[in-house]
């Protein structure tokens, strides 16, 4: 959210934005991206590899990079890419050592096309697609080998036959497969398209197959036995890109619940590279964390966003919600009141329990409602209490309440921070605002005003001041 407006943070991956990245190395997955790269080139076809990470991972990301790296490294004009794009340079430098293969990859979203009747139709025509872009047959010769090879898969797939006289005419809006049933024939195809590119083309074809773990499990299965049946030239490598626990399940709901499908998934590929987990708050924001003027509130976010392995996606649904809550908190604790050294009630309140809330709200609906609508007043202690920021907090605000209470000992025991958890949570949340038993507690913890809407605390609703930063 910026300027009052609510904007997608996830970046889609564009060559822009992938260049951006790898200059930054704001995944921290540069040198991933090198050794992989270098392994695909150590590689002799036919060879399948599944790149494994769970979902929201940059999977995607990640595969997208190293199409557009290794088909820069081609020196025969396959990419938009600029070989000589400064941003890229550390990783081009890496990867430019003499006498190693140069590669055609292509790239196939199975999740985009997990709508078609067959999945090897689909994956051709994206393939097809891609063989006629601008920026691949620019050249004449090339693309008279590019024709060739679309012709040779058409043609033994499809009844067009011979029509294929160009990539458009060829992918004029009729099924590329009507019936799969040579598959000798078929096999033969793809056999000449990977040798017979390769002499004008590049060494190898590389061929992402990236999202197979979020398509229909029957569409997933009969991909992957037909690319391991298919594709078996000695210059094609393929690379799964997958959530393999995900994809497992999925082999499970086609075979069957007692099916061993983790080991049955490993015959379809022959080596597993996994990818670690990246730094997903640098991924969404291009930083580092860095605490504000909101430090107490930003101590907690940093505990609560390590305490958990959240993917990029995680952390970009989450933002908004935290930067509401800080712009809320900075808006609550400046504003001038007679009674904030008396009583740090709001400070516990928008930057202890907002942060938790939050979390408690994404992972345990059934918990935040029973906060919230005022039946338990003792969970968001038990939550709150696992971080030392939190605790910090409400120790802060106990003790301004005790400098005006000689006597007293300096440091309130466990306890005494549960009880005023305990308390507040009442004042904020219970149903009988205007009841006696929430007067009198508003009175015990030092609170003189109504300081908690309905719309921040219990719906998690933060409204938008026209001052708010952008």
């Amino acid at each position: 959210m910026a300027g009052g407006r609510i904007v997608r943070l996830e970046k889609e991956p564009t060559w822009e934005n992938i260049a951006d990245s790898i200059n930054e190395d704001t995944a921290g997955r540069n040198a991933e991206l090198v050794a992989f790269i270098e392994m695909l080139q150590c590689i002799d076809g036919p060879y399948t590899v599944m790149l494994d990470a769970p979902w929201c991972e940059g999977k995607t990301f990640f595969v997208k990079s190293a199409q557009c790296i290794m088909n820069a490294l081609n020196g025969s004009q396959l990419s938009e890419v600029d070989v000589h794009d400064s941003r890229i340079k550390k990783v081009i430098e890496a990867l430019s050592e003499h006498d190693r293969p140069t590669f055609l990859a292509l790239y196939f979203n199975a999740w985009d096309n997990d709508d078609a009747e067959d999945p090897i139709s689909a994956l051709f025509a994206a393939l097809a697609s891609q063989l006629g872009q601008d920026y691949l047959t620019k050249q004449p010769e090339l693309e008279k080998w590019l024709l060739k090879v679309v012709d040779a898969a058409v043609g033994a797939i499809s009844p067009l036959k011979s029509c294929a006289t160009g990539i458009h005419n060829a992918l004029s809006g009729k099924d590329l497969i009507e019936a799969y049933r040579q598959r000798a024939k078929l096999r033969e195809a793809i056999a000449s398209m990977a040798e017979n590119g390769s002499l004008e083309v590049a060494d190898r074809l590389v061929i992402f197959i990236d999202e197979l773990d979020r398509c229909r499990p029957d569409f997933a299965v009969r991909l992957l036995e037909q690319v391991k049946s298919l594709f078996q030239s000695e210059n094609i490598i393929t690379v799964f890109s997958a959530d393999s626990v995900q994809l497992s399940k999925a082999m499970a709901g086609v075979y069957g619940g007692g099916y061993a499908s983790q080991r049955f998934l490993e015959r379809f590929f022959d080596y597993r590279v996994t990818l670690p987990p990246c730094d997903a708050f640098r991924v969404v924001t291009g930083r580092e964390f860095k605490t504000s003027a909101m430090s107490r509130f930003d101590e907690l976010e940093i505990e609560l966003l390590k305490s958990r392995e959240l993917t990029p996606r995680d952390v970009m649904r989450l933002l908004p919600k935290f930067d509401g809550a800080r712009r809320y908190a900075k808006r609550c604790l400046g504003r001038d009141n007679y009674f904030y050294d008396l009583c740090l009630a709001d400070m516990v309140a928008t930057c202890a329990f907002l942060p938790v809330l939050i979390f408690i709200q994404r992972e345990n609906s059934e918990l935040f409602r029973s906060i919230t609508l005022g039946t338990d007043f003792d969970s968001l202690y038990e939550e709150g209490r696992k971080y030392p920021a939190f605790v910090d907090a409400v120790r802060e605000s106990i003790g301004a309440l005790r400098r005006n209470s000689p006597g007293n000992p300096s440091g309130p025991t466990e306890e005494e921070i549960e009880r005023y958890v305990h308390d507040l949570c009442l004042v904020i949340f219970s149903p009988d605002a205007s009841g006696e038993k929430v007067k009198s507690t508003r009175q015990k913890l030092g609170i003189y005003e109504n300081s908690f809407p309905a719309e921040v605390y219990k719906a998690l609703s933060f409204p938008i001041a026209q001052d708010d930063d952008a």
